[in-house]
């Protein structure tokens, strides 16, 4: 097989930025008051540092939907955070009837920040303008510890039914998101991570959370919530998979998602938290077309929305077809599809297809698979809501990726994965990329 090299960094954003280089041991004593001096509007940052007021749960009238945001920007996206924070803040202060919290690992601080943003009610009946602030005894936003409990945390926080959240950050490898290129050293216990496929050694410095650390804590926290969570909008490149979505999709009912590149800092924030805040009612669905409309189409190819339901049901259109493939290449002789053909992308040296066009090719190889075809092309169109940027270029994939193994060993090393487990692509895949 070709081994493929990667064009793309994760420099690679629409925006780019210089690397935020990480201080010294001794600047990491850093006057917090100065930071959030950055990070918030002005006249709200002295307060927060001045002894915070006991605030009440969540006040009556807020919105139904609770929005939740996963910054992790301990690496080259850290210039992006106080912009970011910023127009939170504000959408928050507008909207008092929304629910806005945030936990952001930036480089300066040392340890994470968990801010609940817009006014608060305190024991006193006063409604404050500033954010509640705690700082977290860590700054490895990779340790799945950290991640789970900031969500545990929301939901004795807030009494509420429903959430939207977002996680920001970097795609990695096709099991990696949201890099803390500064991990170690902090006071986090050392967290075990497996070997990755085909590099031989642990993912250390930076390090990740993982697709399977992502997938037990969504789980719990649907659990918590009685399946609150209306939207999982991943806010990383390349996320938009058939593996990465079959795994999250029993924990979301819409994700939000692109199949290529995503700007940074991105532009939809305060008008996507007005829209949200006058729609108090909306589900994910509805969720997600906004942040999309207000997105700048500078900042993205494609999104795709997903509809978990039916993302639920990819096995039983998906091994029809996949077993008229296996069944002609026992019976005659297939050849092998090309990577030519397959057109692929690359990603952090992996490479991607569009899942589409891969089925489509398989059926053009099987005459007799064409019923099964139709019937995945039937569920495509329910499955995935596109939306193509303006400015996408050309061949910018029709919204669902599909990762291309190099080697047999790296397919079998990812066998664990739960589209493999659910259907039979892995012997798809080997048939078809490894002929024998």
């Amino acid at each position: 097989m070709k081994s493929w090299r990667d064009p793309f960094t994760r420099r690679d954003r629409f925006d780019r930025f210089d690397r935020f280089d990480r201080p010294n041991q001794l600047n990491r004593l850093v006057n917090r008051r100065s930071l959030l001096t950055r990070w918030f509007p002005a006249g709200l940052a002295w307060s927060l540092t001045s002894g915070w007021a006991k605030h009440s749960p969540a006040a009556s009238g807020r919105s139904p939907m609770g929005l939740l945001y996963w910054m992790p920007y301990d690496n080259d996206l850290a210039p992006a955070g106080p912009k970011i924070l910023r127009w939170l803040t504000e959408a928050a202060r507008r909207n008092p009837t929304l629910t806005l919290a945030v936990q952001a690992d930036l480089p300066e601080s040392g340890k994470m920040m968990r801010a609940v943003l817009g006014p608060l009610a305190t024991d006193r009946g006063v409604v404050e303008q500033s954010p509640e602030v705690t700082w977290i005894d860590s700054d490895n936003s990779a340790n799945p510890r950290n991640f789970a409990e900031y969500l545990r945390w929301a939901v004795k926080r807030f009494p509420l039914e429903r959430w939207a959240l977002v996680i920001l950050g970097h795609g990695g490898r096709l099991d990696q998101i949201s890099p803390d290129d500064h991990p170690n050293g902090h006071s986090d216990p050392p967290v075990n991570r497996p070997t990755l496929p085909s590099t031989g050694r642990t993912d250390r410095t930076p390090s990740w959370l993982t697709l399977a650390d992502l997938v037990a804590a969504l789980r719990e926290f649907q659990i918590r919530t009685n399946d609150g969570l209306e939207l999982l909008f991943l806010q990383n490149c390349n996320r938009s998979t058939l593996e990465i979505l079959a795994s999250l999709a029993p924990h979301a009912h819409w994700i939000l998602a692109s199949q290529k590149l995503l700007g940074v800092p991105n532009d939809y924030y305060d008008r996507f938290c007005d829209w949200l805040a006058q729609h108090p009612t909306a589900n994910g669905q509805d969720a997600a077309r906004a942040i999309v409309r207000y997105e700048s189409p500078a900042m993205y190819r494609s999104y795709s929305i997903i509809h978990s339901q039916a993302f639920r049901e990819l096995p039983s259109v998906l091994n029809p077809l996949i077993d008229r493939f296996l069944d002609a290449s026992v019976t005659s002789s297939l050849s092998p599809l090309g990577y030519d053909r397959l057109r692929p992308y690359v990603y952090f040296n992996e490479a991607y297809t569009d899942a589409r066009e891969f089925f489509q090719l398989l059926s053009d190889q099987v005459p007799q698979a064409r019923t099964a075809h139709a019937a995945l092309e039937h569920w495509f169109d329910r499955a995935i809501e596109l939306h193509r940027s303006p400015q996408a270029p050309p061949n910018s994939g029709q919204g669902l990726g599909l990762w291309l193994p190099q080697t047999r060993t790296e397919l079998q090393q990812r066998q664990n994965l739960s589209l493999y487990r659910k259907t039979r692509l892995a012997q798809c895949l080997e048939t078809s990329l490894f002929p024998r």
